[in-house]
C-alpha cells in the first residue's frame, strides 16, 4: 500500500490492516479509504510521523499506533462533515449518505464537523458516541449505539515488523459471498 493510495472492500467484504507503527484497522463491507499522508520515523525524537487518511465511504475500526500515541496532532480521519483527531485510542467510524457516526472503545477519539460554529467533541465511557449529520451540522453527541453503524468490530491484534518507513500488511477476511479488497492509486 502506498501514499494516495485508494482501499476498498466490496459489499460482501471485510478486510484488516496493520500498519509499521502498529496501527491496526478493520474495514467493514463496502469501505473506500484513501491514504493521503503516512509516514513512519520510529527513531525520531520529536514526532515518529503522520497518519492522515481520508474515509470516502463505510466504515472501521480502529486501535491507534505509535504516531498517535506520540504525536496525537499529526493523526486524522477526514470524511466530508468532519475529521476525527485521537489521543491514543480504539475507535469505530462509520460515513454514509452524508452522515458520520463515531463510536468510542478506549482513549479519547474527538469528532471536529467541518461546519462554521461548531466545536470539537471528544468521546469517553461517559459520552460514547456522536453524529454529525451533514457538512454544515454541529457534532450531536450521544449516550446510545445508533442502530445504523452495524455489528462491532474485531481486530485481531499483530505486531508488525521489518516493512521499512512505508510498510502496510493487509490481511483480509471473508464473509459469506466471496470476498473482494482492492487497492487503487
Amino acid at each position: 500500500i502506498y501514499l494516495n493510495d485508494t482501499l476498498t472492500t466490496d459489499e460482501n467484504s471485510q478486510a484488516e490492516i496493520g500498519f509499521t507503527d502498529n496501527s491496526l484497522m478493520t474495514f467493514r463491507p463496502g469501505t473506500k479509504l484513501f491514504i493521503n499522508e503516512y509516514e513512519f520515523q520510529p527513531k525520531a525524537k520529536k514526532s515518529v510521523g503522520k497518519y492522515i487518511l481520508n474515509l470516502l465511504e463505510g466504515g472501521f475500526r480502529t486501535i491507534t499506533g505509535l504516531i498517535a500515541k506520540q504525536n496525537p496532532n499529526n493523526y486524522a480521519v477526514n470524511t466530508p462533515v468532519a475529521t476525527i483527531g485521537v489521543r491514543g485510542t480504539d475507535y469505530q467510524a462509520y460515513y454514509h449518505n452524508g452522515h458520520l457516526a463515531v463510536g468510542w472503545y478506549k482513549g479519547k477519539p474527538c469528532v471536529r464537523p467541518r461546519g462554521k460554529e461548531t466545536k470539537e467533541i471528544c468521546l469517553s465511557k461517559d459520552l460514547p458516541f456522536v453524529e454529525v449529520p451533514d457538512a454544515n451540522s454541529a457534532a450531536v453527541p450521544l449516550t446510545e449505539r445508533p442502530d445504523y453503524i452495524g455489528e462491532d468490530l474485531t481486530i485481531d491484534v499483530v505486531t508488525i515488523d521489518g516493512f521499512g518507513n512505508g510498510g502496510v500488511q493487509v490481511r483480509t477476511s471473508y464473509r459469506s459471498g466471496g470476498n473482494s479488497f482492492c487497492i487503487t492509486n
